[in-house]
């Protein structure tokens, strides 16, 4: 879905939509925690994994003190400066 590979969990470049420019900057597909550099202001992330795959947005890096949550398919217009990880986790 614009560019997010299914099975991926996506950002895309700041202030940018999806829709105008389907090329994520960065683009998860293992489970676990995934450490962010250089992610700052807005983006869009989508959580484009499947078999009820969720994925987490955390304010530590390694995966912890995670606040928003992103169930299967869902999208979020997020302020990432303060968010320096990404949590993949399983069904």
């Amino acid at each position: 879905m614009y560019g997010c590979l299914s099975g991926n969990v996506c950002i895309w470049p700041e202030s940018v939509w999806p829709q105008e420019n389907p090329h994520p900057t960065v683009q998860y597909s293992s489970y676990g925690a995934h450490n962010l550099s250089n992610q700052f202001g807005y983006h869009w992330v989508l959580n484009n994994q499947y078999g009820g795959a969720t994925a987490d947005l955390c304010s530590n890096y390694g995966g912890t003190n995670c606040g928003e949550h992103l169930a299967q398919d869902e999208w979020t217009y997020t302020y990432l400066t303060p968010i320096n990880s990404i949590k993949l986790n399983r069904p």
